[in-house]
């Protein structure tokens, strides 16, 4: 079931300020009253009449949650390393909706595969990022070829 535009807003506001659930919003095409588009200003009018609190680094980091920047810069690695271990399962993240930041337990980024993943990858070893997917050695001459 959808959330209503209330739930959306008190959920994101947990996880972003009001600037990027005002571009988050408007990237879904929620409209804001008489289909206007979402801003700043808006935002913070909607989360003060609903009784939203605003988006607070610390309580961020009271749930010992990282951003996909901060779990990068923790794992000295770029944000599309930490977005191809997400999709591939190895770091367990969440989002509210589509375009919203990656939630990302700090814990996540301790794990064994966590650390394996990013010893292989480098020492410039193959990096598997479907467990059903074989690799492939470019180094291996074809049979034909000999």
């Amino acid at each position: 079931m959808p959330l209503s535009i209330q739930e959306l807003i008190g959920k994101l506001a947990r996880v972003c300020d009001d600037k990027q659930i005002a571009r988050i919003l408007n990237r879904h095409g929620y409209p804001a009253d008489e289909n206007q588009t979402w801003s700043q200003s808006r935002i913070l009018q909607f989360r003060q009449q609903y009784n939203i609190a605003p988006f607070s680094q610390q309580e961020y980091a009271k749930r010992n949650l990282a951003t996909l920047k901060q779990a990068a810069h923790m794992l000295q690695v770029s944000m599309a390393t930490i977005s191809q271990m997400i999709q591939s399962k190895i770091i367990q993240a969440n989002q509210v909706i589509k375009h919203a930041p990656w939630e990302i337990d700090r814990y996540e980024l301790e794990k064994p595969a966590v650390k394996h993943y990013l010893s292989q990858m480098k020492k410039g070893s193959q990096v598997v990022y479907n467990k059903n997917q074989l690799p492939l050695d470019l180094n291996e001459k074809n049979d034909k070829e000999q």
